[in-house]
């Protein structure tokens, strides 16, 4: 019985010592000199893009486009992101074609469909009351149609644009810690994961 507790926690103790030791010692930011970066300083609110010229254990140094080159420390930056390679707005443009096409087919459907009726049909107080509605189920099937071939326009237009894709890059060094209490017939197990 013995043997079933301990064997994990000596396996749990082994493998904290193992990731938590080169978390703890500092953070070397993952950047090579030349690729671009975009970073927020914790005392300030705009992105500002770089071209690394430089990195070390918890700083970098980087260009600022038309600027002299800045020695950053890791701990003042608030966000840090590395350009990795090129991806298109494809998804951003069908987005924005079904929402521009969906509110021109809407207003369409619901307007101009709807002005053929006699004014007492357009208020709805016609003996029968249903011709606007019927343009109005008109105009819900104008606006999915007209946003789905705005969608698709959208689409192939975003396929064609294309920007930097950024991947954020951890700043501040990760601790752990593990402990072991031991207690009445076993032993409990602490694991805690922190940012400093």
């Amino acid at each position: 019985m013995l043997a079933i507790v301990v064997l994990p926690v000596l396996v749990a103790v082994a493998a904290a010592e193992v990731v938590a030791a080169p978390m703890a010692e500092g953070v070397t930011a993952p950047l090579a000199a030349g690729e671009r970066v975009r970073f927020v300083r914790r005392d300030h609110v705009a992105t500002t893009t770089a071209t690394v010229v430089e990195t070390g254990p918890g700083w970098i140094v980087a260009r600022p486009k038309g600027g002299d080159p800045v020695r950053l420390p890791l701990d003042d930056l608030a966000r840090l992101e590395v350009a990795r390679g090129r991806r298109s707005v494809a998804k951003e443009g069908a987005l924005i074609g079904f929402l521009s096409g969906a509110a021109a087919g809407g207003w369409y459907g619901f307007t101009v469909l709807c002005i053929d009726a006699a004014p007492s049909d357009r208020a709805a107080f016609s003996p029968s009351g249903d011709y606007c509605n019927t343009n109005a189920a008109l105009g819900l099937v104008s606006a999915a149609v007209v946003g789905a071939g705005t969608a698709i326009v959208g689409a192939i237009t975003g396929a064609l644009i294309k920007t930097d894709r950024w991947q954020r890059v951890p700043t501040r060094p990760v601790a752990a810690g593990l402990s072991i209490v031991p207690l009445r017939g076993g032993a409990a197990v602490s694991l805690g994961v922190a940012r400093r």
